[in-house]
């Protein structure tokens, strides 16, 4: 048994693992820090798996894209490659979309399913997708992605789950719009959460923003400050004030509770 392992020891040791130990120990200074270099192959090689998936996975008509992983929320400064990402299965073609087209829809026609189809399938598996990503994987301008994923929304009365509206990213207001009305009709964030298929998480999220900018706002606080204070950027400092004003909510003032130093608004 011993000559036999003596014999194999020198093929056991040719593996990918011992390569990549090899090259940080001779080539990025690790050679009096092997115990580390191992550990940092190990990692690599975690790595290497996670974004290689099984091709079993991938039938016809889907591709492996990179998405971002939905629990790594943005920040100030943060670039995508400190982003972590996670590899999803993306169903471009289905059958039900062959059909469809064999009877007679169009291409265009389809784009809004498809659209709504490729972000749910990368939110099952933890990520999520720019307008970016799809107009990418799609061969179609942003443009047109928007105004497909916009289509379905209004459709099916439902927000899909992009990076921009789970993490908060989006260019346009219609999201925090939605929440916001329903927040001010009274509704809870559970029942808002629910009618509008969004991320509790989110909706608070919307109310928290739009809350700091009234409060600033009736202070009498100038936009840069407002900016300052929040941690927004302009853009949507201007968003939740010109909401604001078409509400009215700019017309109430702040009461002062000697015995409760929060503000209020009140209307006049």
């Amino acid at each position: 048994m011993k000559k036999k392992a003596l014999l194999y020891k020198s093929l056991a040791q040719k593996t990918l693992r011992n390569m990549v130990v090899r090259e940080l120990v001779l080539n990025f200074g690790y050679d009096n820090q092997v115990a580390v270099a191992e550990t940092l192959a190990e990692r690599v090689l975690k790595i290497v798996e996670e974004y290689s998936p099984p091709v079993d996975r991938v039938r016809m008509g889907q591709v492996v894209w990179q998405a971002v992983d939905i629990e790594d929320r943005p920040g100030r400064g943060k670039t995508m490659a400190m982003t972590k990402q996670r590899n999803v299965v993306l169903t471009l073609v289905s059958e039900e979309d062959v059909k469809q087209l064999n009877n007679g829809v169009t291409q265009s026609g389809l784009l809004p399913e498809i659209v709504a189809r490729i972000l749910l399938e990368a939110k099952a598996q933890g990520g999520l997708l720019s307008m970016v990503d799809l107009s990418v994987l799609l061969h179609c301008s942003i443009a047109t992605v928007v105004g497909a994923r916009e289509e379905w929304e209004e459709a099916n009365g439902r927000i899909l789950p992009t990076r921009g509206s789970v993490h908060d990213l989006g260019t346009t207001f219609t999201h925090k719009r939605q929440v916001l009305d329903l927040h001010l009709e009274g509704y809870f964030t559970s029942e808002i959460a629910r009618k509008i298929h969004h991320d509790p998480e989110n909706v608070d999220r919307y109310i928290d923003g739009f809350q700091r900018v009234l409060l600033l706002k009736l202070d009498g606080q100038p936009i840069d400050k407002i900016c300052f204070y929040t941690g927004f950027g302009r853009k949507l400092v201007g968003q939740y004030l010109d909401y604001i004003e078409e509400k009215g909510l700019d017309k109430v003032k702040l009461s002062n509770n000697d015995n409760n130093r929060d503000q209020t608004p009140v209307e006049e």
